[in-house]
């Protein structure tokens, strides 16, 4: 009989069983990882879990990666057209001594002929100083060939600013309206949701928008939250004075952005003025019932009159106390007040009886705990 090794104190020691040999690597992969015929029910489904939380992590950090990479690279893009302009606008340059492309309108400004020779789409330039807003601003026959598209005609989630189709540049139309998206990142017009701010407008209360016919500065008159496709306030349609979907005159357009205005600006707007307005999304609500965002954010400016001086009274502009809001705005702000008052009420709950509860668990069922209050 073979004898075991003993310890010192006499007892002998449990004899070693052999290791089992381990398999490769990709094996035990499979076998712990990929579900297949063998697994119990608990086992097959730790597996799908697992797989899942694989598959939305890759799809997450894809996302991420893509999304930071896309913003990085928008922003070198545009970095050079803003030297560019900057080279040209900025007195470095002859503006006169400037070579036109084959095809150059006549009557656009010789500036615009090097971003012209670019793309041909070219409407205008967009300034507000000491601030991101800065860019190449397009325009077609439509409002979706610049939405999701950058200045090179490449797909770009940031898209560019762009006029509304049916503005009428040359002429000029009553109301030029820009729409830009409103990035995370600042970039495009996420940064005029800073006008929310009384301070922000007070240093940033000018507009420079150049179009490709003629130079321009706007002295900002009102801040604006409000519903897309609001049929009490629909600034989006509000192009012609005289003749516009929104069947709105200059007195009563005016007089609704006044009233809806964040802001109370001391800048007086007369009804043979020229407006600029800059829209995009504001995130601040959503429809109540639908969940949709429906928010937009609008800033709207008038163009500085000829022998006007470039300068807002700006000390004198206040807060407006009673802004009109969509009724969409106070029912989503009802419905996350009651959400936040409920989730309160069940955390002071909790804290008060759930000691209680959890003692009630070794004393009755599932469906007797249902039944107690």
């Amino acid at each position: 009989m073979q004898q075991h090794p003993a310890e010192p104190n006499g007892r002998n020691l449990p004899q070693r069983r052999p290791r089992k040999k381990k398999g490769n690597l990709m094996q035990r992969f499979v076998e712990n990882f990929v579900p297949n015929k063998n697994d119990s029910k608990a086992d097959l489904i730790r597996k799908i879990v697992l797989i899942v939380a694989v598959i939305v992590l890759i799809g997450s950090v894809v996302y991420i990666s893509s999304y930071y990479g896309e913003s990085h690279s928008n922003r070198e893009k545009n970095a050079v057209l803003q030297s560019m302009w900057e080279e040209i606008t900025g007195g470095n340059v002859d503006v006169d001594s400037i070579d036109v492309p084959d095809g150059y309108p006549k009557d656009y400004l010789k500036k615009f002929a090097p971003l012209y020779e670019q793309n041909s789409d070219i409407a205008g330039w967009i300034t507000i100083a000491d601030s991101q807003v800065n860019y190449p601003v397009m325009q077609t026959d439509n409002n979706t060939d610049y939405d999701r598209t950058d200045f090179e005609k490449k797909s770009n989630q940031h898209g560019i600013p762009f006029v509304d189709y049916r503005v009428n540049l040359k002429k000029p139309s009553t109301n030029t309206i820009i729409y830009g998206h409103n990035m995370t990142d600042g970039q495009m017009f996420g940064e005029l949701l800073n006008y929310k701010s009384l301070a922000y407008y007070q240093q940033h209360p000018l507009i420079d928008f150049d179009s490709v016919y003629g130079e321009g500065m706007y002295k900002i008159f009102g801040v604006v939250v409000c519903k897309a496709d609001d049929p009490e306030f629909s600034y989006h349609n509000f192009i012609e004075a005289n003749n516009n979907p929104a069947n709105m005159n200059m007195e009563t357009f005016i007089t609704k952005v006044r009233e809806r205005s964040l802001i109370n600006s001391t800048v007086d707007v007369k009804t043979d003025d020229k407006i600029l307005t800059l829209s995009t999304c504001d995130y601040s609500f959503r429809d109540p019932v639908t969940n949709q965002r429906i928010a937009r954010f609008v800033i709207f400016a008038r163009k500085v009159r000829t022998g006007e001086a470039e300068t807002v009274d700006v000390a004198n502009a206040k807060l407006n106390a009673n802004p009109v809001m969509p009724a969409e705005w106070s029912q989503y702000i009802q419905k996350q007040q009651a959400e936040e008052l409920k989730r309160q009420q069940e955390e002071e709950a909790n804290k008060q009886y759930g000691p209680i509860r959890e003692e009630a668990k070794k004393w009755f069922t599932e469906a007797e705990l249902a039944n107690i209050k």
